[in-house]
């Protein structure tokens, strides 16, 4: 709805019956209009948020050798454990909302979270350096800078016999990451190594199956594609199969990330895999598509990554 506001300007000549005093409540409920509007936003499921937007801090990243590979992680390498924030039980409250979710189990280091326990977690994230090769060894990784706050979920969407439906949702703070895919085919390692990419890459590349190293490799197909939103947000969603010597599929995966207006990316992982890595998933399906998953990304709440 529009509306009409008359502003009459000091020194002009007052309108008959009128007192010049008029003047300032006129600019007044001017200042209140617009002032509502810049601290309302709207939001693309519908709603609205009201205040001011949450200021977010930049966490810079660390000055990188480009001749070596990085991946983020915590301090004990690989945990998923963190704490609960009251930004991330916002993050709770919109992810138990959703229908596709709601029979879903929150995992936590591969079991399943504590009846009434958080979903998400605030973590502290390093950046390692990682090992150059194929399946590059793990073991104690040199971290690079100081950590950066980053808040985390898994879910167990689907637990159908054979295989596992899997959520991952990650908000990066601003300044912690770059936009775009990165280059595992380069790297080379099933370790990671793309960061400070937000996915792993767009290359196709073949590596030896984790599951069965004497067996048949699989090959890594990408499927990316750059989109923006509504309001104008830039995205990307990239589509990852990979696929056995003899032509079964081993896992499939679409990770969508959206880069925030205030500077944060929300990331978005779907993953459809195997218990036993060696099942052909062609019939299967993960319960969140892409076009959901975007969805999703625009629906969870703003918050501050602090």
């Amino acid at each position: 709805m529009t509306q009409e506001l008359t502003v009459h300007v000091e020194g002009a000549a007052p309108a008959p019956g009128r007192r010049p005093s008029r003047i300032r409540w006129y600019v007044l409920a001017a200042a209140l209009v617009v002032a509502a509007i810049v601290s309302t936003a709207t939001v693309p499921n519908g709603g609205t948020l009201i205040g001011p937007v949450p200021r977010q801090p930049a966490f810079a990243l660390p000055e990188l050798d480009p001749a070596v590979n990085y991946t983020w992680n915590t301090r004990i390498f690989g945990s998923e454990e963190g704490e609960s924030t009251d930004a991330t039980r916002r993050l709770d409250e919109a992810l138990r909302a959703v229908p596709e979710l709601s029979t879903a189990v929150p995992m936590r280091d591969g079991e399943p979270v504590p009846a009434g326990g958080p979903i998400t977690v605030r973590q502290e994230r390093f950046l390692f350096s990682v090992p150059n090769g194929p399946n590059g060894t793990i073991g104690v990784w040199p971290a690079i800078g100081r950590g950066r706050p980053h808040y985390h979920a898994r879910l167990n969407v689907d637990g159908r016999d054979g295989f596992h439906d899997t959520l991952t949702v990650d908000l990066v703070p601003k300044g912690a990451y770059e936009k775009g895919a990165g280059d595992i085919a380069r790297i080379g390692s099933s370790n990671g190594g793309f960061a400070p990419r937000l996915v792993d890459g767009c290359a196709d590349y073949t590596l030896a199956n984790w599951s069965e190293p004497e067996g048949p490799e699989l090959r890594t197909r990408y499927e990316c594609a750059p989109f923006s939103t509504i309001d104008g947000l830039e995205g990307l969603q990239v589509r990852r199969s990979r696929v056995f010597a003899d032509g079964r599929l081993g896992e499939q995966a679409t990770v969508v990330i959206v880069y925030r207006a205030d500077g944060n990316a929300i990331v978005l992982e779907s993953r459809l895999a195997a218990d036993d890595g060696r099942a052909d998933l062609s019939e299967g399906q993960s319960r969140l598509s892409g076009e959901r998953l975007k969805d999703l990304a625009l629906a969870l709440p703003r918050v501050p990554v602090v």
